[in-house]
């Protein structure tokens, strides 16, 4: 993917700030994405993902496992063999922690390492741990047509959210994002963007993407996320969500 110009990424921002009002608000909007997003009472997840990092030559393959309840999240590794048996938990998009078993300690991940690749990929700690998005941005309506929404996000405290300004399109029947472009610290440039399709929905009506790639286009390096199978609505135990099961395991 081709690096965006810094003139073209200046241009979209101002015009979303010149944008005319829009008969939605952008809040309501961003509400009702993040109710697509978090429409269950919990989901058990299983990814593959292939991450290529700059001046390699093939993608190395993961396997992961993610359950998820209450805006809270528990992540174990399941492949390669030197990152199987990590595990990662999070309970709010600030507030993660990581096992890792060759030195058997839990540590917290720091608010500056936010934005810093989840285990040396593309996305980032808080891309792996957000579920919504009204709790940590701000959103105006700039765009919509028959199919879609765009907006522009802009972070509540940028102590809490790994990057200022995001701009999202999402689809308006199933309510879910579908790109991300992710701006730098001036708002000038796209950084990197995240593109989500292949949903599934099911009878409730959540819908999870098929496939995710993050793409980092300051660099190159990208990664994508297979979605092998999804359940929802399992009654996962809040004991799953805890520094004891982060250690011991399930």
């Amino acid at each position: 993917m081709t690096r965006t110009p810094a003139r073209t990424a200046a241009a979209l921002l101002a015009a979303t700030v010149s944008f005319p009002a829009l008969a939605e608000d952008g809040a309501s909007v961003l509400a009702q994405i993040d109710q697509g997003l978090g429409n269950f009472e919990d989901q058990a997840i299983e990814f593959r993902a292939e991450n290529l990092k700059p001046g390699t030559q093939a993608p190395q393959t993961m396997m992961f496992r993610t359950r998820v309840k209450g805006g809270k999240t528990y992540t174990e590794f399941l492949s390669p063999g030197d990152i199987k048996g990590t595990r990662v938990l999070t309970m709010t998009p600030t507030q993660i922690w990581i096992w890792l078993p060759e030195f058997s300690k839990i540590r917290r991940v720091a608010s500056h390492s936010l934005n810093q690749g989840f285990m040396g990929t593309t996305l980032s700690q808080q891309d792996m741990a957000t579920y919504a998005y009204a709790g940590l941005y701000n959103a105006e309506l700039v765009s919509q047509d028959d199919t879609s929404w765009t907006l522009k996000l802009t972070a509540k405290d940028p102590k809490e959210a790994a990057y200022d300004t995001l701009v999202m399109v999402a689809d308006k029947k199933m309510k879910v994002p579908t790109r991300i472009d992710y701006y730098n610290d001036e708002g000038t440039e796209v950084v990197r963007q995240m593109e989500r399709t292949n949903y599934q929905c099911n009878a409730s009506g959540y819908c999870m993407f098929g496939y995710l790639k993050m793409v980092d286009n300051t660099s190159g390096a990208w990664t994508t996320l297979t979605t092998l199978s999804a359940q929802v609505d399992q009654g996962i135990s809040d004991d799953v969500f805890s520094p004891r099961t982060l250690q011991l395991g399930l």
